[in-house]
């Protein structure tokens, strides 16, 4: 069981944008109300002064907007905590989080000094390791995931790359990785969470839920998806998780072929 002490190891950081503000008040509120029993610093990433706009946060200002990683860079200097638990600004939490179960999961990844631990399992993971998580193989997609990604700080700097955005990262990041082992995903999702915000736009289904559900007050400052664009993202997952499944039955029929 993972200690007090072990707790402030670990630190929570939303690398946004003061262009994504509008966002803030939503997800830390999700956050607070979903993730109980578990008392992690929580930092935001922005580009202004935004001291005491939402009480028990601690904002990183980067100035100017130089990029996804080139802000992430500069704040991690900031940051104590030898682990970074990497929340996405737009990626709202929509249920309860099992916090038994999520201390334990962080404890067996602290005691195995992993370097990145993604708590979201698409792409599954292709072998076995322990109760909790299994191996992320060095040729798999998006082996730098950032999606609810629980990073060795020292690591994650290493992989950043000044100019590059998120994207990026998890694309050619993945690459970089190959020189680390302890790579991580849980077997099963342990964040049930909506991606609220789409290029810029909200998501015309999740918006609708935000306000009608969670009684959220959203402006109208940001657009949101045209009915077309909706229905294109819509489509479009399905066809993401079957070829993550295909491709780790790629990688798990050339392992056994090892043997």
């Amino acid at each position: 069981m993972i200690t007090e002490k072990n707790n402030k190891k670990l630190a929570i950081v939303i690398p946004s944008c003061d262009k994504y503000s509008d966002l803030w008040e939503i997800l830390i509120s999700q956050i607070d109300s979903n993730f109980k029993d578990i008392e992690l610093t929580k930092y935001i990433i922005c580009n202004s002064n935004h001291q005491n706009k939402i009480k028990g946060i601690e904002y990183i200002n980067v100035g100017a907007d130089l990029g996804w990683s080139s802000n992430f860079k500069i704040a991690l200097k900031q940051i104590n905590e030898q682990y970074v638990f990497l929340w996405i600004d737009d990626l709202i939490l929509t249920s309860v989080v099992d916090a038994k179960l999520f201390k334990n999961i962080l404890s067996s990844f602290t005691d195995e000094k992993g370097n990145c631990l993604r708590l979201n399992n698409v792409p599954k993971s292709n072998k076995n390791y322990n109760s909790f998580f299994g191996l992320v193989d060095k040729e798999a997609l998006y082996r730098t995931s950032t999606v609810m990604s629980i990073w060795n700080k020292e690591v994650l700097n290493d992989l950043l790359v000044p100019g590059e955005n998120a994207w990026e990262f998890e694309t050619k990041g993945t690459i970089r990785s190959k020189k680390y082992d302890n790579f991580f995903v849980s077997y099963k999702p342990l964040f049930k969470f909506s991606n609220a915000v789409i290029k810029g736009k909200w998501n015309r289904r999740i918006k609708k839920k935000l306000i009608e559900q969670y009684r959220y007050n959203i402006s109208d400052t940001r657009p949101s998806m045209s009915k077309i664009e909706q229905i294109k993202y819509d489509l479009r997952l399905p066809a993401s998780s079957i070829y993550y499944r295909l491709y780790n039955l790629y990688l798990k029929i050339n392992s056994i072929k090892l043997f």
